[in-house]
């Protein structure tokens, strides 16, 4: 097969298509050059009416491919003699690797390490973690630091910090004489330009001196481009490596480590299955015989059931290894490359390998791994000469399937913008759900005094036959709390508080530019989050196709929560495709409601024939307060929002001015995404309004 690098200098002087050249895109990501992307996209986003393209690659695109490079930190180089790691080529990073798992592979068979690190600390967890930035390690030097060395190593770490040799002399420690180091990878960017014309040649890994010389050239690409565009177009990822040393092996530093009791298995398992419950778009979980499998035609995952593991974490290590194979469906990942069709051969291999390692990623994020860790081992032992034969014909084959695990892992884990897994929400949830169980059973049940005058709750009480048969209750029936009252997910719940999904339409109304669309947004995110289908019916914006609906999605919805929004720009027969979406959706959204074009009675139809779906509509008002299409647009909501206008987006939010049976005194910022409360002040000069957060 070709590489990215081929197909990038075999455009020079060829007619290709958009479609090709999005395809040399992909295949670039895939292989880590980031020089072919940028250049192959700036040329489709500046001729975005091109079909077709014949390019003259002048500056040939050279070097050589890198595995994905997911999960490895970049570190940027200030001073080209004296950068950070030795220099050494990056064949002998991947063949230093795969010496080392090879090592593993053919250890011996019994492994008598029993733990990675003696004890937890509040705050740092169980994982190898950079002393200096406080994150753990990710990819290959995760997989390195806490699974390959400790195992040959057969060497217990009791403190998770790593540092180099230069930050244990800034923090004015010592190493221990005879201390060992661990190797781990970085990777940074090697700046090169040429213009053979101009007698032009750059090459540095400091992008300042980079783009100070680009512009000491007056080369004639910066009438086109700015200096940190060329630069980006420009750098080429370099692979490096340099030694840490544990924290066990250095004195004189204070690590601040305070630790904290030992969580029980219960917490262990606790946070397992949350990692599998908040999995986004998971497959269906089956519990049958047959062993442990994943199927890719029907999308199903198959573990035996607990009961029938020695231990209840070999258990989540089995269906944490089942769900990383899942991730290569079209539905996630779309990972065509992950898996061959014969046992045995290098694809088939590969998958194995990926699935086992993710699987000791979420171990480790489940706080599993001490019991699971030999296991995983001896798995990988199991499959010893396929992987072995593989290994030593590729020393890339363990890098590449490394990078993959850490992908898959991270898609399971639906990590937000800070980092935050999906979990930690799935847990919290279900806490209060216990809280307010328990809180529920504390509670004094208080029975009604009787009027002996009246003898109203002993009327009640009986029930009159003739209503009942007409439908009516007794108001003094003992009724159970509406089940399927909840909350929306996030701030925006604490702004709308309860829902009730009976006839329910939320109206949100403002003039020209109060950012009503991205309230609907943010709106849409917050139901698609509590696993609720949406659809999003974007007649203002224009669907998908449009620019403005993509950055809308981009500023007020996450991954996760796009997972359930289904956008489509307009609707041409609005009654016959409602009541069609109506039997797969339970949110139906439209902005506008005038572009909806459907009349009131025709909605009070629809909310009355399928009452638990609950519907959003954004109507626009005009400067005297009129909604466009008349006030009968409002269909009698049982929520209405109104936002509010402000010439900086940042100061605009909404009010509540209906609530059915809610708190009206909340209001929401709409660009920050938090609800707060206005409380007013009195001081000696009137009334002072201040904004309190609710969080």
């Amino acid at each position: 097969m070709e590489s990215s690098i081929d197909k990038f200098n075999g455009l020079d002087g060829v007619i290709n298509t958009r479609s090709q050249i999005k395809s040399i895109i992909c295949q670039a990501v895939d292989e880590g050059r980031n020089d072919i992307v940028i250049k192959l996209k700036n040329i489709l986003k500046k001729f975005p009416e091109y079909k077709k393209f014949e390019l003259d690659v002048t500056e040939k695109a050279y070097g050589e491919i890198m595995p994905h490079l997911n999960g490895i930190d970049l570190i940027a180089i200030d001073d080209d003699e004296n950068g950070l790691g030795k220099p050494v080529s990056s064949e002998e990073i991947y063949q230093y690797i795969t010496d080392m798992v090879i090592k593993l592979i053919e250890s011996d068979k019994t492994f008598k390490w029993e733990r990675q690190y003696k004890t937890n600390y509040a705050g740092v967890g169980n994982l190898a973690t950079n002393y200096d930035s406080k994150k753990a390690y990710r990819g290959i030097n995760s997989m390195l630091l806490n699974f390959i060395y400790p195992l040959i190593h057969k060497r217990e770490f009791d403190n998770p910090y790593f540092m180099t040799f230069n930050q244990i002399e800034k923090a004015k420690g010592k190493l221990k004489k005879g201390s060992k180091g661990y190797r781990i990878v970085y990777f940074t960017q090697l700046y090169t330009f040429g213009d053979p014309d101009k007698k032009i040649a750059i090459r540095t890994y400091n992008k300042s001196k980079f783009i100070a010389a680009l512009k000491k050239s007056k080369t004639s690409l910066l009438n086109d481009f700015s200096p940190e565009s060329i630069a980006a177009q420009s750098s080429i990822p370099i692979l490096k490596y340099y030694n840490i040393f544990n924290a066990d092996d250095i004195t004189g530093i204070d690590w601040q480590l305070k630790k904290e009791k030992e969580k029980t298995k219960v917490e262990k398992l606790e946070i397992a299955e949350a990692i599998v419950n908040s999995m986004p778009n998971a497959p269906k979980i089956t519990h049958a015989g047959g062993g442990g499998f994943y199927s890719l035609k029907l999308d199903v995952v198959n573990v035996p059931p607990i009961s029938e593991y020695k231990t209840k974490e070999g258990y989540y290590s089995t269906l944490f290894h089942e769900l990383v194979h899942s991730t290569k469906h079209k539905k996630r990942l779309n990972d065509p490359t992950r898996g061959g069709l014969k046992f045995g051969d290098k694809e088939y291999s590969r998958e194995e390998l990926v699935a086992e390692l993710g699987a000791v990623f979420l171990n480790s994020e489940a706080g599993n791994l001490l019991t699971t860790i030999n296991n995983n081992a001896a798995y990988l032992k199991s499959w010893r000469n396929v992987l072995l034969r593989f290994l030593k014909e590729d020393n890339k084959f363990f890098f590449r399937a490394s990078s993959k695990s850490q992908a898959a892992a991270d898609y399971i884990l639906d990590r937000d913008k800070k980092g935050v897994p999906g979990y930690i929400d799935v847990i919290i949830k279900s806490n209060k759900i216990i809280e307010k169980k328990n809180s529920s059973i504390k509670k004094k049940t208080v029975k009604p005094k009787f009027n002996k005058k009246t003898k109203q709750i002993a009327l009640f009480g009986k029930g009159n036959k003739e209503l009942t048969g007409l439908g009516f209750v007794s108001a003094a029936t003992n009724l159970e709390a509406p089940k399927d009252v909840f909350h929306l997910a996030g701030s925006i719940g604490d702004f709308i508080q309860d829902v009730q999904p009976h006839q329910a339409l939320i109206l949100i109304k403002g003039t020209k530019h109060t950012s009503k669309s991205q309230l609907a947004m943010q709106v849409a995110e917050g139901f698609s989050l509590t696993g609720r289908e949406v659809a999003y019916i974007d007649y203002e914006q224009g669907g998908l196709e449009s620019k403005d609906t993509r950055q809308s999605l981009e500023r007020n919805t996450t991954p996760r929560g796009r997972e359930r929004i289904h956008i489509k720009g307009y609707v041409e027969s609005p009654m016959e495709e409602l009541q069609a979406i109506i039997k797969f959706v339970d949110v139906i959204v439209a902005d506008s409601v005038t572009d909806l074009g459907i009349s009131a009675d025709q909605l009070n139809y629809l909310r009355k024939t399928y009452p638990k779906v609950i519907w959003c509509f954004i109507s626009q008002v005009k400067e005297n307060g009129a909604m466009y299409g008349g006030n009968k647009m409002a269909h009698n909501p049982t929520a209405i929002i109104e936002c509010h206008p402000n010439v900086s987006p940042e100061g605009r939010y909404a009010t509540l001015e209906k609530n059915r049976g809610n708190d009206l005194n909340i209001c929401y910022a709409i660009y920050k995404q938090q609800a707060f409360v206005f409380k007013d002040q009195k001081t000696k000069y009137g009334v002072k309004t201040v904004r309190k957060y609710m969080k």
